[in-house]
């Protein structure tokens, strides 16, 4: 779907990125892994269940020191 992915350019000049409907995390660690140390990436998700499960996916996979730039 054309709509789920940003060009890379677009998310370098970007200072804050929100990935609505952000679980199960696939699509935020993507996101994560292609913008720049300055932006922030605001994860979204309605569902108290699969917000825990995409909590759980980036204590996971994203380094405590990391995640400072992620809400």
């Amino acid at each position: 779907d054309m709509r789920s992915w940003m060009p890379e350019n677009l998310m370098m000049k970007a200072d804050k990125i929100l990935d609505m409907c952000a679980a199960p995390g696939g699509k935020s660690l993507v996101l994560y892994s292609q913008i720049s140390s300055d932006t922030e990436l605001l994860c979204n998700e309605p569902s108290q269940p699969r917000r825990e499960s995409l909590t759980k996916v980036i204590q996971n996979y994203i380094a405590r020191d990391k995640r400072e730039k992620i809400w």
